[in-house]
């Protein structure tokens, strides 16, 4: 039927809204319960705007990484480890390596 849109079953629920007179979409009946899901402030994030084939348009909501951190989300070997230290010490599989206050002054580039 045309004008008429089916739900999508691997959505949260939907909410019907209009463009504007300057054709903008509000996006604030769902901007708690995003806010909420991603831990994050909103009114930070950007978005990356597609249009899929069936003319849904996808929103897909984008957090800043600072610079000195990109590196590891375009290292894939990098982010695994780091994700997988994170997994294992969720489960309490630590060890103690003692301080590292002696090495608090060494330069770590050289």
């Amino acid at each position: 039927m045309k004008g008429v849109a089916t739900a999508n079953p691997a959505t949260r629920g939907s909410r019907v809204v209009s463009l504007d007179n300057r054709r903008r979409v509000c996006l604030g009946a769902v901007a708690d319960e995003l806010a909420k899901a991603l831990g994050e402030d909103v009114a930070s994030l950007s978005f990356e705007v597609s249009l899929s084939r069936d003319l849904e348009i996808v929103l897909t909501p984008l957090v800043r990484v600072p610079a000195r951190e990109a590196w590891l989300w375009r290292n894939p070997e990098a982010r695994e480890s780091v994700l997988r230290g994170l997994e294992q010490a969720k489960r309490g599989e630590l060890k103690d390596l003692g301080s590292f206050a002696p090495h608090a002054g060494e330069d770590s580039d050289a």
